[in-house]
């Protein structure tokens, strides 16, 4: 029997602990074969900060819950840090997970992930690759100062018969119907869910709390060809999570969830220059209710866009215009007194960009993108975004420089910093100034053995403004819910994201993969107190290695290893008891740092066909954690029949197996 001991505690007890520390803060006691050659275009672009990854290539690797996720994936490359269990984020070059786009054909997903973190919102099977730009350029049409990942349906005018694509495991199980007809409709519809509890309800205990968890998703995508050069497709979503936890005082309930829906339209014309063009709808919400010693708190959140975006690429060059209509509602408690309307802002962003041969070898590529951002209560803001690079290519070496700026005007704060439901999003304002940075990187790729192997590198510095900090925690939310001020509890930073990566790449062969190690450093500075601290985020540290074994047409073996510094948190200087509450006095925020974390994952998988039938199979046997490392994610105050004591919260630190079945019919 595999042992899942899911150690969680309380949602909100968790979220908490992983708060901003506080000086005080009072607690209540009591394809069919992969050949090597096939392997060599699954990644693409690596060195070069544009990363394409096919997602048919993922099947192979190590997977959690019946499922090998494309976003956890990407935090095998150099310059996308590790995140530990519990952390939903995406951190890319030092940035917060908020100043990156995860996107589903274009379109922004917010808080993109199932499990806090474990997997995200994307069912492989429904999607054919992930599009990665370490660095927002204008042609993106996106304003945001960290990355973008694009994860995409496939654009091919396929003919093939119909197929079904299913995943049976321990945990969950999915499945995706895809029916083409005659090359000029093609439909292709995905479900996935889990059933944890029907399994190993009675291992989803800790501390005499009982936990129940539950997911489901949904994804649509109708496509319609009805000329050679055009396509014409929609795409639907709706997922949603749900984590019961119950003790004998305490019941909480949350709930948390995204629902999109987008219409597309490319147009080819014959010049080979095309168009594109969007509507879609994304909303984000996230609930969390408490029952805690007869004190009730119940906090909603979400974000809902209405956007259109449209652009037209062409020999070297795209411009483009994209509008956004915001409507978020940050997170307060339902019983708060003070105006929590709704804020609704708009985003206008014209954009354009161009490339141009200066000589054989060397290139350069200017953009600029300008945006207009207001509010309905009348705050107006205005910014032009300037972007140059330079290339320099020979046979087997290539270079390049890359500066520009970028503005945000959307926040993302909370109790967890980690993208978990409890953490919110909020609009730029007179009190919440418009994020900007200016970035700076040198990066190289070195071919080695007729391009069998290739060394790359990167150098990049990030100078950030206006980043905000929530200093509140749970307790202010739960005794202080008539007069809860958002501003109160917001402080503004300045940052510094800097470091190098560097990366050594098998691309062919029986046996690929690659080792990058990266060094990296995010700094804050306080506006008000001016103090020098670490983002809660930052890994200075982090090794990655990951190989595939493609042993015959039957079997393949891959492993992957991580070895990260330990992130920083803030630690209680001492504890007391005052008036019937545990009080405690913190160190300096992020002062102290846990363990290092490292983690192996391996995996073996076995296919075979019946050719008669055309059916193929594939078994996976996944073991998570293999070297039981014993990875802390944060340390809480645990009390237990009147004791108390600082301890840290530790997820999955043993192996632990997951096995699937896997059929294409």
């Amino acid at each position: 029997m595999f042992d899942w001991k899911f150690s969680l505690g309380t949602f909100l007890s968790l979220i908490s602990c992983m708060a901003n520390g506080q000086d005080s803060i009072p607690h209540k006691l009591g394809d069919v074969v992969v050949s090597a050659q096939a392997y060599k275009r699954g990644v693409r672009g690596v060195s070069s900060g544009n990363i394409t990854w096919e997602i048919s290539s993922l099947s192979e690797l190590p997977q959690f819950m019946s499922a090998t996720d494309p976003i956890r994936v990407l935090q095998l490359l150099p310059g996308i840090q590790t995140s530990s269990e519990l952390d939903a984020g995406l951190h890319i070059e030092g940035c917060e997970s908020s100043h990156n786009a995860i996107q589903l054909d274009g379109v922004t997903v917010y808080n993109p992930a199932h499990l806090f973190g474990f997997f995200s919102v994307f069912n492989s099977s429904h999607f054919h690759s992930v599009q990665t730009n370490l660095e927002t350029n204008p042609a993106m049409g996106e304003n945001r100062l960290g990355g973008i990942v694009n994860v995409k349906t496939s654009s091919l005018q396929e003919t093939e018969q119909p197929y079904f694509d299913g995943t049976v495991g321990l945990m969950s199980s999915q499945g995706t119907v895809h029916i083409a007809n005659g090359g000029k409709m093609r439909l292709t519809a995905s479900a996935r869910k889990s059933y944890v509890n029907w399994l190993y309800s009675r291992w989803l205990e800790m501390d005499d709390y009982k936990l129940r968890y539950g997911l489901e998703d949904y994804n649509l995508t109708l496509d319609y060809f009805p000329t050679a050069a055009d396509r014409l497709w929609m795409n639907f979503y709706w997922g949603k999570d749900h984590l019961n936890l119950s003790e004998e005082a305490e019941q909480e309930q949350v709930q948390w969830g995204n629902n999109i829906s987008s219409l597309h339209w490319t147009h080819q014309f014959e010049n080979q220059s095309y168009l594109e063009q969007c509507i879609y709808r994304s909303c984000e919400f996230g609930d969390i209710s408490t029952l805690l010693n007869n004190s009730m708190l119940d906090l909603s959140s979400g974000i809902c866009d209405f956007g259109y975006k449209g652009s037209y690429h062409f020999s070297n060059g795209t411009v483009g215009f994209h509008y956004i209509r915001h409507d978020i509602r940050p997170q307060h408690p339902k019983s708060c007194t003070l105006d929590t309307s709704d804020l609704k802002s708009d985003d206008y962003q014209l954009f354009a960009e161009k490339s141009l041969s200066l000589t054989e070898r060397l290139s350069i590529r200017l953009g600029l993108s300008g945006n207009i951002f207001c509010t309905d209560n009348r705050n107006l803001f205005c910014s032009a975004d300037p972007n140059i690079s330079f290339s320099l290519t020979y046979t087997k070496v290539s270079f390049k420089i890359d500066y520009g700026w970028n503005h945000q005007y959307l926040h993302q704060s909370g109790l967890s910093a980690i993208d978990l439901p409890s953490d919110f999003w909020y609009s730029a304002s007179t009190e919440f100034r418009p994020q900007y940075a200016q970035r700076f990187s040198f990066s190289h790729i070195q071919l080695l053995d007729d391009g069998e192997w290739s060394v790359s590198t990167k150098t990049y510095f990030k100078r950030l403004w206006h980043q905000c900090e929530y200093i509140g925690n749970l307790y202010d939310l739960l005794y202080h819910q008539d007069d809860y001020n958002l501003q109160k509890y917001i402080q503004a930073c300045d940052s510094w994201n800097y470091g190098i990566n560097v990366m050594l790449q098998k691309k062919t062969g029986h046996i690929v993969g690659w080792a990058s190690y990266s060094w990296g450093r995010s700094l804050r500075r306080n506006h008000d107190i001016g103090r020098v601290f670490p983002s809660s985020h930052e890994r200075i540290h982090e090794l990655n290695m990951m190989a595939n074994w493609h042993i015959n047409p039957h079997w393949v073996m891959s492993s992957t290893y991580i070895f990260a510094s330990g992130t920083p948190f803030t630690a209680p200087q001492n504890l007391f008891v005052l008036n019937g509450r545990v009080v405690s006095n913190f160190a300096p925020y992020n002062a102290n740092r846990l363990p290092g974390y490292q983690r192996w994952d391996a995996s073996a998988s076995f296919r075979f066909w019946n050719k008669a039938r055309k059916v193929e199979h594939v078994v996976n046997l996944s073991i998570y954690n293999l070297s039981g490392s014993d990875n802390p994610v944060f340390y809480r105050l645990k009390f237990h029949n009147g004791k108390y004591g600082y301890k840290p919260l530790k997820l999955v630190s043993f192996p632990l197996p997951s096995l699937s079945y896997h059929v294409t019919i």
